[in-house]
C-alpha cells in the first residue's frame, strides 16, 4: 500500500510540474503572437504611409 501511495504521489507530483510547464509554455507563445501581430500592423502601416496603393 505505502509504495502505491508513493507512486501516486510521485505521479501527481510530475502532472503538477507538467502543467505548468505548459502553461509557462502557453504565455510564452501568447506572448509570441502579441509581437508578431504588432510587427506586423506596423509593417502594414509603413506600407500604407509610403508605398502608393497602385504599387501594393
Amino acid at each position: 500500500m505505502k509504495l502505491v501511495y508513493r507512486l501516486y504521489v510521485s505521479a501527481k507530483g510530475e502532472l503538477s510540474d507538467m502543467q505548468t510547464e505548459q502553461q509557462r509554455e502557453t504565455e510564452e507563445l501568447l506572448e509570441t503572437i502579441r509581437h508578431l501581430s504588432r510587427d506586423s500592423k506596423l509593417h502594414q502601416l509603413l506600407i500604407d504611409a509610403y508605398i502608393p496603393p497602385q504599387y501594393q
